[in-house]
């Protein structure tokens, strides 16, 4: 059975094994690089079939209005499955369910707090 997590820590080694297998093109052989995408993406949502990640959806988001969606992999031998509609689908659900949680979403224009009206 496929589990879905939000923002669970992946290690570059992992991202680039998925990325690999899915055939996305990516910079598989660049740690580094891999490490920083990791770091600065704000919302990560991972497919896990046990211990192993066969997917992941890596976003930018402001959580209030915009989610950019950079990184969408599926392992390929498990491709077909839902997998990636459930990836899209969970960071459609956390990012909404974000929206009033992230501090960004209750700045006034006077510098005070107060919950957002999107």
């Amino acid at each position: 059975m496929i589990e879905i997590k939000v923002n669970e820590q992946i290690l570059p080694a992992q991202l680039a094994t998925v990325f690999a297998a899915s055939g996305i093109k990516r910079p598989v052989d660049d740690l580094d690089r891999l490490h920083q995408m990791l770091q600065h993406a704000n919302l990560l949502i991972t497919a896990w079939d046990g211990e192993k990640l066969v997917g992941v959806a890596r976003s930018l988001t402001d959580y209030s209005y915009c989610c950019y969606l950079s990184d969408l992999a599926v392992d390929q031998q498990v491709q077909a499955k839902g997998i990636g509609r459930a990836l899209i689908e969970e960071t459609k659900k956390t990012n909404r369910r974000q929206r009033y949680a992230h501090p960004s979403s209750f700045k006034r224009s006077d510098g005070l707090l107060s919950k957002s009206r999107v």
